[in-house]
């Protein structure tokens, strides 16, 4: 989630982190060997409580090779001009995660580019002129924590409760059922 982000904002999340007495390993690729983890290109052997693997993002788009492999670059992205169309197509369109529209991933900007796409559409049947995507100022918020995390805003890097509580209780999910007016399923 910050590979993207302003070095401060590492920083602190990284101070933030440490502070809590978790040990960051950047950089390094461990392999699971029964009960450890080895590192290898150190060596380094440890024993670990819990292993979050962050390897990136990796769109799942396989699928599409045997049809539209020279619509995909090199890392499997789908490639599309700025109005979200795939390329060397008129008539199809990609957004979000797949698409290498946008180099942050973000629910909210899959969001907002649904959004443009549904108008570029409507406004393309109804003849109207139509304006390329852009996208839109990012707010990161990054929690570390139950009581802490960074937000990366436009204009500034805070640590301020206001705006990291913004994702703190459900990492932004329920917004999104706001969003799209549903609730979540629920077992009870």
């Amino acid at each position: 989630m910050l590979n993207n982000s302003e070095a401060k904002a590492k920083r602190k999340a990284l101070e933030q982190l440490i502070a809590k007495g978790v040990e960051v390993k950047v950089n390094r690729h461990f392999t699971q060997n029964n009960d450890a983890y080895r590192c290898s290109n150190s060596g380094e052997t440890l024993k670990a409580d819990i292993v979050y693997e962050c390897v990136g993002l990796v769109p799942n788009t396989e699928f599409l090779r045997p049809e539209l492999s020279g619509a995909l670059d090199s890392n499997g992205f789908i490639n599309v001009d700025a109005y979200m169309r795939v390329e060397g197509y008129d008539n199809l369109y990609a957004l979000g995660d797949c698409a290498a529209l946008d180099s942050n991933k973000h629910g909210y900007l899959a969001s907002v580019q649904g959004g443009h796409l549904a108008n570029l559409l409507l406004k393309a049947i109804k003849g109207k002129k139509i304006k390329p995507y852009k996208t839109p100022p990012l707010v990161v918020i990054t929690p570390t924590g139950t009581d802490s995390g960074v937000a990366q805003l436009p204009f500034a890097v805070t640590t301020m409760n206001f705006f990291v509580n913004l994702k703190q209780k459900d990492l932004g999910i329920s917004n999104m059922y706001k969003i799209y007016g549903t609730e979540p399923d629920r077992l009870n």
